[in-house]
């Protein structure tokens, strides 16, 4: 910011320290609304929310995924260990086909216990 004017400067401060804390304290949003029949995925920040609201007609389904994850670690004497995981995936399934990603755990049962207490949330199957 040094070469700019300093008008220019403090305008461009200001606007990044008034936008960066909004950028800083944003939240994945998903709301369920079993009345409406609708989903609303997005973001929440400074009050405001942001996504897309998703209609849907029957009831909608959760299902759960196995994916494996790669992870490769260095060590200093250019020694190389590739970690083979699991991750557990759950996603809802609307009538349309769309799946809306819902949580992950590495643990199946763990993630089973959530699932679970989301269907009983969402009075589902």
């Amino acid at each position: 910011l040094l070469w700019l004017p300093k008008p220019y400067s403090m305008v461009i401060s200001i606007a990044t320290c008034t936008l960066l804390p909004a950028a800083w304290f944003a939240n994945k949003l998903l709301i369920i609304d079993e009345e409406k029949k609708t989903v609303f995925k997005g973001i929440w920040t400074m009050g405001k929310r942001f996504g897309d609201t998703i209609n849907y007609e029957a009831s909608p389904t959760i299902w759960i995924e196995k994916k494996k994850t790669k992870k490769t670690a260095y060590q200093l004497s250019n020694k190389e260990t590739i970690l083979v995981k699991a991750e557990y995936r759950a996603y809802l399934r609307l009538d349309d086909g769309r799946n809306i990603f819902l949580i992950s755990h590495p643990i199946e049962k763990r993630l089973n216990e959530k699932v679970e207490r989301i269907k009983n949330k969402l009075q589902l199957n």
